[in-house]
């Protein structure tokens, strides 16, 4: 209340406020107003009526800050520090979520205590934004550097701090810390950038730091700010340049006025906290304004997905790999390119692993849309690398317009290539490869409906968030690699390994 004093628009009621105080009129003043409104003189008696009871209840000392006791109005179009700080939160939530394409995960209930406010659960890890928590108590790895004689900590509260921890690797943790500052300035707030560095410091999380300052400001489009990079040595030292970068720190202009505007500016430091969990950037604000969502969320996944496969140790991808390379046998497992390779290990490792912690109960209830699309993912990279990307590479304009066709883009252009009316130079250039490369067009014929309702059966639900189950994965699984064997279909169908190859290697008996 002496904060709301503090607003312009009631100034005027201070010397009168301060006069019923300095001469202990309250009561009076109580009297007064109680006395009118059971006369009927105040118009819109109920909100008084309240108001005054409260005021009469603390003055007997009674306890008044239950929440939901009132309804106050007090702050106009301003902000006070403690709302500023919990709408920065909020919108670096709603940031990341975007990024990851994702829902906005529910506030957590006990956030005031030692639970985080946000958390995200991603196949590359676990992502947690704590609100207004030492660094301690979000992490047990985090000791204070600095001590005074008797061993007191020097510590502190970040407003914000950001903890991942990756999948695979048990206390691989990774902090960021952010403060906002509601004070407006107009050059970049070193000060506060130096508090930022010191709890970095003092906490032993110099090593590829990130941190962030978010700070006030009156300006509705230019929401533009500062970032600092750490540079190693004997590496680049051209301000514009990113190699030898080594940690980040942000000074980022935000104002509550323009929120979609200061969303965008935060893009860039969610991006960086995604990257504690190695997650690739999803470029959203570069994308086509009318791109499906669908296909956004598809994108993403496959990202987290690669980021994924960097956390699951070597050892344990190198049997996944074993595994797929049996089935398929070494030379269509040669002939794929490392996306379809990295894709095809990472969804047998998830997808089994889910088959492996599932009992019968809670093997319907499991979701097993990402390895469904890692496995869709690897027939769409094979694709694109055994037929689009050659076949267009003559032309960077076809090349650009052909990169990123989806799945079910790409079918649709090889069956209409394999028609030879068609006249586009797209399909002239895929029917000019075909024969070039001499790829059977018949076998590739054959494919389009298989494919098709792959595409139709998995992975549209897949890319719409459709939660699917252990049959669904199976089915993809053995209609891809073991029974209808399309990747192997599509391999040979290329022309990426002669039709008849590995003939002692009978895959129809493989097993996963």
């Amino acid at each position: 209340m002496v904060r709301a004093l503090r607003l312009p628009w009631l100034a005027a009621c201070v010397p009168a406020a301060e006069r019923i105080t300095h001469q202990r009129a309250e009561q009076k003043l109580i009297t007064s107003v109680k006395r009118r409104l059971r006369r009927r003189e105040i118009a819109n008696a109920a909100p008084y009526a309240e108001l005054v009871n409260w005021v009469e209840r603390i003055l007997c000392g009674e306890p008044v800050v239950n929440s939901g006791d009132l309804e106050w109005d007090f702050y106009g179009d301003r902000f006070d520090t403690r709302l500023f700080e919990l709408w920065c939160l909020r919108l670096l939530a709603v940031e990341i979520s975007r990024q990851l394409v994702v829902a906005v995960p529910e506030l957590d209930p006990r956030w005031r205590d030692d639970r985080p406010a946000y958390t995200w659960n991603q196949y590359a890890g676990t992502l947690e934004l704590y609100f207004q928590r030492s660094l301690p108590r979000v992490s047990s790895n985090c000791r204070a550097r600095w001590q005074r004689d008797d061993g007191t900590p020097l510590g502190g509260m970040p407003d914000i701090v950001v903890k991942t921890v990756r999948s695979g690797k048990e206390g691989y943790e990774r902090l960021a810390v952010i403060d906002p500052k509601l004070r407006q300035r107009g050059a970049p707030p070193a000060e506060e950038l130096y508090k930022i560095l010191g709890y970095l410091d003092n906490f032993s999380l110099s090593t590829s730091p990130l941190g962030a300052i978010l700070f006030h400001t009156n300006d509705t489009e230019d929401l533009s700010g500062y970032t600092y990079y750490v540079h190693e040595q004997g590496k680049s030292d051209h301000p514009s340049s990113t190699s030898g970068k080594n940690g980040a720190l942000y000074a980022i202009r935000l104002n509550p006025a323009s929120r979609d505007e200061s969303q965008r500016a935060l893009a860039p430091l969610a991006t960086a906290i995604l990257g504690l969990l190695d997650i690739p950037p999803l470029d959203r604000y570069a994308s086509e304004e009318n791109e499906d969502e669908g296909e956004l969320f598809y994108r993403a996944k496959k990202a987290e997905l690669q980021a994924f496969t960097a956390t699951v140790s070597a050892q344990l991808l190198k049997y996944s790999r074993h595994r797929v390379r049996v089935i398929l046998g070494d030379a269509r497992w040669e002939a794929l390119g490392g996306t379809a390779q990295a894709m095809l290990a990472t969804a047998e490792y998830i997808g089994f692993s889910l088959l492996g912690d599932s009992d019968a109960e809670n093997a319907s209830i499991s979701d097993y849309s990402g390895p469904v699309i890692g496995i869709c993912a690897s027939l769409e990279s094979t694709l694109h690398d055994g037929l689009i990307t050659p076949a267009t590479a003559h032309s960077p304009q076809l090349q650009d317009a052909c990169a990123r066709a989806t799945f079910g883009q790409v079918i649709a252009l090889i069956e209409e290539s394999l028609k030879d009316k068609q006249p586009q130079p797209r399909h002239q250039a895929i029917r000019a490869y075909l024969d070039a490369s001499g790829a059977d067009r018949e076998a590739l014929r054959a494919l389009v409906e298989p494919l098709r309702q792959i595409s139709r059966n998995f992975r549209n639900p897949a890319a719409h968030r459709d939660r699917l189950t252990q049959r669904t994965w199976t089915r993809l699984w053995r209609a891809v690699l073991v029974e209808d064997k399309i990747l192997a279909r599509v391999i040979e169908a290329l022309a990426l390994v002669p039709s008849a190859v590995d003939s002692d290697d009978d895959t129809a008996e493989a097993k996963p």
